[in-house]
């Protein structure tokens, strides 16, 4: 049994938090497919405890990288050698212990406006969102660390006079958790656990949010980054070869999709994070204590440049590359979609080192792992190459890793979506300035001022005076 706790403010909520819908997923059942819960309890969970799944105690910021990138959005070039030499190497300090910490992390929450939880069962069911939260398939967490909260957006649904929507959010096993590959992990273990997790998630809405006054044939999937990125992944599971997906409309924004060049990345990826944990099998993995774990995981994740974890081919749910899966058709087409980004979702990922063909020609081997020299010669001197008079969009070797990395990794995905979809989609692009990766994420959840993202603040704007009125889940 699960209770709720009622939050009055101008929407009355019943909100019910830390659902579980799965086993823990310990011991044996470390790096393996999630398992359903089997069986009711007798207790009361009034959801007051909740868990974070585990993650890198520090992300390793360089601290003159951060500060460049501040600046620069800020239109202050500075000089990054110097900065260097006055920062050093030094990196973000270490996250504090948070003892919400848990690998028994598999939980939602679901929030139900008052007047659809009293109607339930009276015939009129009602929309549901589900939010799968992003942070690069290696951070985050359900509730957004408190940024997540829902109350405005339903506030806003509910604007021509419905009664709003049921939200869901979920967590799901991140980093080397979620996502460790490679063969030892097909010998002895389970690829994309944390697909698999987001999909016995969605799963259980369709199983249960009828008790909460939603209805399992009007579900939307809503997702930034990571999480836009992990709807492409669940959209194209099983190559469609399963029926329909788990629910009806999706809304991935700057969906986060960054092919693997070569499935050795995967095993070099193991290989790093299994000798940072002193071991040599998954078998002795899954006997390691989670607090040496988890420094391995942070270990790894540093050793790494970007998108160090996240979905892998597998040959089952995650059957071919999703950009391939999509240009061939290989998913539910019956699904909807509105489809978002940001007008710079590169900058924040960009490196000032890339400042001549030398240094950008590094940059590309190391954003790709494994790429072939053949296809990093047509990035620099075809797709991107040294042209600065702005027809390529940039005009420096900065801004051509900061376009390459951005168009790789996320706004192409935008167009090929709608493509595959027979541009039968609804699209936009954020644009309020400076427009960076996630500053969206405050407008989404219309949580008024609240806009800043790496300590760079976006344009001072409500979600109604510059963007528009929000999405209506019908």
């Amino acid at each position: 049994m699960h209770r709720s706790v009622i939050k009055r403010t101008v929407l009355t909520t019943y909100n019910f938090s830390n659902i579980r819908y799965a086993q823990p997923p310990i011991d044996d059942l470390r790096f393996r497919a999630p398992v359903p819960v089997t069986g009711n309890s007798s207790g009361i969970n009034t959801g007051s405890v909740g868990s974070i799944c585990p993650q890198p105690v520090s992300l390793f910021t360089n601290a003159a990288m951060a500060q460049w990138i501040v600046a620069y959005v800020q239109g202050t070039i500075l000089d990054f050698n110097e900065l260097e030499q006055q920062l050093g190497n030094s990196t973000s300090p270490a996250t504090p212990s948070d003892t919400r910490v848990t690998e028994d992390c598999l939980f939602l929450d679901v929030v139900v406006p008052q007047t659809i939880l009293d109607n339930r069962g009276q015939g009129i069911q009602a929309p549901v969102l589900v939010w799968i939260h992003g942070g690069g398939y290696i951070v985050g967490e359900k509730g957004g660390f408190g940024r997540y909260n829902p109350s405005g957006i339903i506030q806003a649904s509910r604007a021509a006079g419905d009664d709003g929507f049921v939200f869901v959010s979920i967590s799901y096993r991140l980093g080397a958790f979620g996502f460790l590959a490679g063969s030892a992990v097909q010998q002895d273990g389970t690829l994309n656990a944390g697909l698999l997790d987001q999909r016995l998630a969605l799963e259980w809405v369709q199983q249960n949010i009828h008790l909460f006054g939603g209805s399992p044939d009007r579900v939307t999937v809503m997702g930034e980054s990571a999480g836009g990125g992990s709807i492409l992944n669940q959209l194209t599971a099983y190559g469609g070869s399963r029926g329909p997906v788990p629910f009806q409309q999706i809304i991935p924004q700057s969906a986060g999709n960054q092919p693997a060049a070569s499935p050795q990345s995967f095993e070099d990826s193991a290989q790093i994070f299994m000798s940072a944990a002193n071991v040599s099998s998954i078998k002795e993995l899954r006997r390691v204590p989670l607090k040496e774990l988890t420094v391995a995981n942070t270990e790894a994740i540093a050793a790494q440049r970007l998108m160090s974890y996240g979905p892998s081919v597998d040959g089952s749910f995650v059957p071919g590359d999703v950009s391939r899966m999509l240009a061939t058709g290989s998913f539910d087409q019956t699904v909807t979609a509105l489809i978002g980004m940001n007008s710079h979702e590169g900058t924040l990922f960009a490196d000032p080192r890339v400042n001549s063909s030398v240094s950008y020609s590094e940059y590309i081997r190391d954003t790709i792992p494994g790429i072939s020299e053949a296809s990093a010669r047509h990035i620099e001197d075809v797709l991107y190459p040294p042209i600065f008079d702005g027809s390529y969009g940039y005009r420096n070797h900065f801004e051509r890793g900061v376009i390459t990395f951005q168009e790789l990794a996320f706004t192409c995905n935008a167009p090929m979506l709608s493509w595959a979809m027979g541009n039968h989609t609804n699209n936009y692009i954020f644009a309020a300035e400076p427009g960076l990766h996630a500053q969206d994420v405050p407008y989404t959840f219309y949580n008024g001022a609240e806009t800043g993202v790496g300590g760079i603040t976006a344009a001072p704007t409500t979600p109604s005076e510059n963007t528009g009125q929000g999405q209506e889940y019908r």
